[in-house]
């Protein structure tokens, strides 16, 4: 009987001796909890979020969960910035600056660290204040009229007055910073009917056709102008096919969202200003900015002109001196544009930047003489 104990106690030690080594089991604890109070909301993290092993308890994903509470706990700074408002009496005010918030990530491991190694309990993140790049007293306030551009519209259908309007809306209180690029179609957006815009004529391939938007190009071609008077830098720029009535010619800018665009930079040194209006049927652009030692001037020149055909044709309904002009003949031009910088009353420069070709327009009459059924004259 001693013997057989004596063996049954030596196979236990042995047995125990030789097994091979188990890593202990993880326990959960369900009364294990851990609160972080945050200035912007409290985040509780119990099981099975928190792991129970013999050695102590952890977090799971710890370092997921300090990035997810900063994230939610900042608070951005504000730099200072003027605020335009185009359409009031004081149009330029300051705004002051603000200090933001980010937690202390590293101080809130420990401490999230330090409350598991006891069991839990609450804790409060440490701050650290976030300070603003900009601030009010270095504010640019010397802010003056640059430019200023109109051209007329008051020949234009209700429509495609409309359409200037609502694009001329789109852009007025635009910001742009030092050194920002504007883009035309990225401001004013798609013209479509889903977006507002209305039918009106277009030019579409060398002819004049109804299309959605038309106007726009008025609006581009008004800013084009103004951005050019006010000094910054023309980095896309289209002509039109044919030449437009409401400005002179070299100094139009068509755009067509998705293909051609109108863009420029800001090359002041400061923030640009634009403001946009209707007056009496003018479109009108204005663009504030810091004070100018120069003024900037245009100048078109048509270097050739190309005579337009006219198509004639017969009607028998009409009486033999009887016509109608169904589409006016129009020349075509050869044209450069110049811009032109006077400093102290004195030209300084004058730069070539443009030399465009606008396609003559063919006449077409129809006629009650019937020697004209077919006849084309140049």
């Amino acid at each position: 009987m001693r013997k057989t104990a004596l063996l049954s106690v030596v196979a236990i030690v042995a047995a125990t001796f030789f097994m091979p080594a188990i890593a202990p089991e993880k326990v959960v604890y369900a009364y294990d909890k851990l609160t972080i109070v945050g200035e912007k909301g409290t985040y509780v993290y119990d099981s099975p979020q928190i792991e129970y092993f013999y050695a102590g308890s952890s977090l799971a994903r710890i370092d997921d969960v300090i990035s997810e509470v900063c994230e939610k706990e900042y608070v951005p700074y504000r730099d200072a910035y003027v605020d335009f408002k185009p359409n009031a009496k004081d149009k330029f005010t300051t705004v002051a600056e603000k200090d933001g918030r980010a937690v202390d990530k590293e101080r809130l491991k420990d401490d999230i660290i330090a409350a598991l190694s006891v069991g839990g309990g609450a804790i409060k993140p440490v701050y650290n204040v976030v300070k603003p790049q900009i601030y009010e007293k270095d504010l640019f306030t010397d802010i003056v009229v640059r430019s200023k551009f109109s051209t007329s519209f008051a020949g234009s259908s209700a429509e495609r007055k409309f359409n200037i309007k609502k694009a001329l809306g789109a852009i007025n209180g635009t910001t742009i910073e030092a050194g920002e690029e504007f883009s035309f179609n990225e401001t004013v957006g798609k013209r479509t009917e889903n977006s507002g815009y209305k039918n009106a004529k277009i030019i579409s391939d060398g002819n004049f056709v109804d299309g959605v938007g038309g106007g726009v190009c008025q609006v581009s071609t008004t800013l084009y102008n103004a951005a050019l008077l006010s000094g910054m830098t023309i980095t896309e720029c289209h002509p039109h096919t044919l030449g437009v009535s409401y400005v002179e010619s070299s100094f139009d800018a068509m755009v067509n969202y998705g293909t051609c665009d109108l863009k420029f930079v800001n090359n002041t040194g400061r923030p640009a200003y634009i403001k946009c209006y209707v007056d009496n049927d003018r479109a009108c652009v204005i663009v504030y900015g810091k004070k100018s030692d120069c003024v900037y001037l245009r100048e078109s020149v048509v270097t050739e002109t190309i005579n337009a055909d006219t198509q004639y044709i017969y009607d028998a309904a009409l009486d033999e001196n009887e016509y109608i002009i169904k589409t006016a003949a129009k020349n075509g031009i050869k044209s450069v544009g110049y811009l032109l910088k006077k400093v102290n009353g004195k030209i300084t420069e004058r730069r070539l930047i443009r030399n465009d070709f606008y396609k003559p327009v063919t006449g077409v009459i129809i006629s009650g003489d019937r020697s004209h059924e077919s006849a084309v004259s140049g």
